[in-house]
């Protein structure tokens, strides 16, 4: 997303040049742009010179968006999950912690913003 936002200022981005740069397969790629446009963080061009631009800007996506799109969930351990149901959740000694430490990682990636990480 940083290299969409960065290159994709001037011209889409190509999937094989950020696979390239990335050193990730263009399948494996693919799969995940197509989970950011389903999610409306980035859309597609075609053509000769398509590729990838951001479908918002860069001051409006946060790093929680891009995590959640995907991995489609946000669960340090299962049993925070509300629909499952853990053998132990009336005992459980730590499970305050994790709630406690997931919405601390959930505040601080929606507090960054993809803007904040190109300027890095």
């Amino acid at each position: 997303m940083i290299e969409v936002a960065e290159k994709g200022k001037f011209d889409p981005v190509r999937t094989s040049e950020l696979a390239q740069s990335q050193d990730l397969s263009v399948k494996y790629l693919e799969a995940l742009m197509v989970k950011l446009k389903n999610a409306g963080l980035v859309h597609s061009v075609r053509g000769n010179k398509g590729g990838y631009l951001l479908a918002r800007k860069a001051s409006t996506i946060t790093a929680y968006d891009i995590f959640l799109a995907l991995d489609e969930s946000f669960e340090i351990v299962p049993c925070l999950c509300e629909d499952r149901v853990c053998e132990r959740n009336e005992f459980c000694g730590t499970k305050e912690l994790w709630k406690e430490l997931a919405g601390s990682m959930e505040n601080k990636l929606k507090a960054i913003r993809l803007e904040n990480l190109t300027e890095n």
